[in-house]
């Protein structure tokens, strides 16, 4: 092999570090909050390490204006006997940021003892980011709650599809049950497995096993050229205060 083949194959793969740096920065540039750019990241180059599609996801969104809201979001809560249902509306806000705010919706009334044993669910009748992203989210969430939890439907598919994110360590694999649960299909409103729905849910009870992350792995990952360029060109327009 030459010189010039190996310089080629090396510049292909990118340590998980730069990847977070870069994606991280390039979601600054476009107007994301220090969290939610940092969590967006995280979510990127997992999704990198699965099958080299973090990148080309994340594009989607950083081609997308982070424009204000005309208007604040609204959530509206339905109680019934055993779940608690929030329905966020936010039109026109960026995708990521609506994937955390029903993340978070659907984890708040966890704290709550009287609330013990019940169904959370939060969800968004408006576009969210591609399934591969919410991985990242999902593990992370399932993990710090100690709970299963399910990602429902997708704005980019027209046949709902449900992704249990009951998480369970295998070496350094990650497990993702995946199917129709038919306890859920009789408890989740039926509007929700419409195509347009996009839904995380978490599950009544521990996870089993109990839930854990797995670290991203810090071996440098393939990653395609052009993505990379486009996720560089971006970021270096970000610019530190006082550097």
């Amino acid at each position: 092999m030459s010189e010039q083949s190996e310089a080629t194959i090396a510049a292909e793969f990118r340590q998980p570090r730069e990847i977070i740096d870069a994606a991280s920065r390039a979601l600054r540039v476009i107007g994301a909050d220090p969290a939610e750019a940092q969590l967006g990241a995280l979510a990127a180059v997992r999704a990198e390490a699965a099958g080299q599609e973090g990148l080309k996801w994340l594009a989607e969104i950083l081609a997308t204006p982070w424009n204000p809201q005309k208007a604040p979001p609204t959530v509206e809560v339905a109680e019934y006997p055993d779940t608690r249902i929030y329905e966020l509306k936010a039109l026109g806000q960026p995708a990521l940021r609506t994937m955390l705010e029903l993340i978070d919706l659907a984890s708040e009334g966890l704290g709550d003892v009287a609330l013990a044993g019940r169904l959370f669910i939060a969800y968004t009748e408006q576009e969210c980011v591609a399934g591969p992203l919410w991985d990242e989210l999902l593990l992370r969430q399932a993990a710090q709650l100690q709970r299963a939890v399910v990602l429902l439907g997708s704005a980019r598919t027209t046949v709902p599809a449900i992704r249990t994110m009951a998480r369970r360590t295998e070496g350094n694999a990650v497990v993702v049950e995946s199917g129709l649960r038919a306890d859920l299909a009789e408890v989740v409103p039926p509007h929700l497995f419409m195509p347009c729905v996009t839904a995380f849910i978490v599950l009544p009870g521990s996870a089993e096993p109990a839930a854990e992350l797995v670290p991203i792995p810090a071996r440098p990952l393939p990653i395609r050229d052009e993505d990379w360029q486009n996720i560089q060109r971006i970021a270096g327009k970000f610019l530190v205060v006082g550097a």
